[in-house]
């Protein structure tokens, strides 16, 4: 018996050192788990050592903050790169260094998870190992609660971790006037939403449709919050006024939506994902109403001197129109979309085509 004790004893110990499942030292129960959780990539994978981990922003919800230059790694959290969906586990919270810090002195972090290749292979990123790619959506958490007085947002952020989509608002404005908008509720079609305008159409994305109400008409319902997405691949910019909420039970569970304790509205919980490719460079919050800073261009070499010009060429053909995007709740919806078939209903409930 004591024989095998031991021997088990040492399994325990051989699967903590085990990438995919547990930190080096194993540290008890995960603090934050979340089942939507895929790492994908659209071309081979060429780096040396591709791994990813939890990187934070001290700077906070910071229009100037990038987390491609200023992110800190938590360490520990660092594991290699397999290109599945599996389920995300962290076991230990954000050392205080890793955190932002209010104007009232309240403590809240923000997070990405991001790719890098680790060249030297010593499980953390160095300043000379380039970034693969990151997670479009986040995390923010809290060491303690923190109150809306205190909260950057005006929005309460409650202790522990919640996951997050960027872009985010710098603050949150609420909706005071009335109007014939049920916002909220669900849709197919704009009919269903009096004066609004349903998301299932406008936003693909939104399962079984949600109403709300187009910041362009000047309707902003009781009970909600002016919410600004900016446009990405698959869908259009989206600035209107949504379902408010406190917490996930104000908003439809049953359809896959929760409540962001940034927006303080009912949100798709989209999980995390992170893609092997360009770093985006978004803003980390925008400023309600102000567009996002473009980089200016660096100047290049003067033009050289070359052969007197002749007549000007024709114009080039250029790229097809890019096609709408199909909303879909399952693959069923995508059978006779446009484009090549067979076509899938990915996570963000738009139809692509599978790949070769």
């Amino acid at each position: 018996m004591a024989f095998l004790i031991r021997m088990f004893a040492l399994a325990m110990l051989c699967a903590a050192c085990s990438d995919p499942l547990v930190p080096a030292a194993y540290e008890g129960e995960p603090v934050y788990t979340h089942l939507k959780f895929k790492i994908q990539s659209l071309s081979p994978i060429t780096a040396a050592a591709p791994r990813w981990a939890v990187f934070w922003l001290p700077t906070g919800l910071d229009p100037n903050g990038d987390f491609a230059t200023e992110a800190l790694e938590q360490p520990g959290t660092s594991r290699a790169v397999s290109l599945s969906a599996d389920t995300l586990n962290l076991f230990a919270h954000p050392d205080a260094n890793l955190l932002a810090t209010a104007p009232s002195g309240a403590r809240y972090g923000l997070a990405r998870l991001m790719a890098y290749d680790d060249i030297n292979g010593d499980r953390r990123r160095a300043a000379d190992e380039p970034f693969l790619g990151a997670d479009r959506f986040g995390l923010i958490y809290a060491p303690t609660h923190v109150t809306a007085a205190d909260s950057p947002t005006g929005r309460p952020i409650p202790a522990g971790f919640k996951n997050i989509e960027f872009g985010l608002p710098c603050a949150t404005v609420d909706g005071t006037e009335v109007c014939d908008v049920p916002v909220g509720t669900p849709c197919r079609t704009p009919r269903a939403c009096g004066t609004g305008a349903c998301l299932r159409t406008e936003e693909p994305g939104y399962p079984n449709g949600m109403c709300v109400a187009n910041a362009a008409t000047n309707c902003a319902p009781s009970g909600s919050v002016l919410v600004t997405r900016p446009a990405h691949p698959g869908g259009p910019e989206v600035r209107a006024w949504i379902a408010a909420c406190a917490t996930d039970a104000d908003c439809r569970i049953d359809d896959g939506y929760q409540c962001s304790i940034v927006l303080g509205a009912c949100q798709r919980d989209q999980g995390h994902e992170i893609q092997l490719e360009a770093i985006p460079r978004d803003a980390v919050c925008v400023v309600d109403g102000a567009a996002e800073p473009e980089p200016s261009p660096e100047p290049g070499p003067g033009p050289e001197p070359g052969p007197e010009p002749g007549p000007e060429p024709g114009p080039e053909p250029g790229p097809s129109p890019p096609m709408d995007p199909i909303a879909c709740d399952d693959d069923r919806d995508c059978v006779n979309a446009p484009g090549p078939q067979p076509q899938h209903c990915d996570r963000e409930g738009i139809c692509r085509p599978d790949r070769p």
